[in-house]
């Protein structure tokens, strides 16, 4: 039992992480290092509780629970002219988690547009 909160406890910690290195860009060297901490963390675990092999899908099941949802939560602190719901966010994240970062370079795009526009 102790290893299944160790194993969803990493798993939620490497989804924070995660969804913080790719909101509201994706940030590639702390998205990678995220990935290889949790992922070497889960392999050690695996290792020495080999008889417990559902460890993994639990870091998996906490890893994804933890991104979508703190990635939600970033962007409706970051981009809330959207005017999307927290839950809205959460099933973008889910399915789609392009179509938020699109939308917000794109309203970017056109604020710096309308900036430089001459008066």
């Amino acid at each position: 039992m102790i290893w299944t909160i160790v194993a969803l406890l990493v798993g939620l910690l490497t989804g924070t992480l995660m969804a913080d290195a790719r909101t509201p860009r994706i940030r590639p060297v702390p998205l990678l290092s995220a990935f290889l901490l949790g992922a070497g963390l889960i392999l050690v675990l695996i290792y020495l509780n080999r008889d417990q092999s559902y460890l993994g899908y639990v870091f998996l099941f906490g890893l994804i629970l933890a991104q979508v949802a703190y990635a939600a939560w970033l962007w409706g602190k970051v981009f809330p002219a959207a005017g999307l719901s927290y839950w809205q966010i959460v099933g973008r994240e889910f399915t789609h988690p392009y179509r938020t970062r699109q939308q917000y370079a794109a309203m970017l795009a056109a604020s710096e547009e309308q900036r430089t526009a001459p008066d």
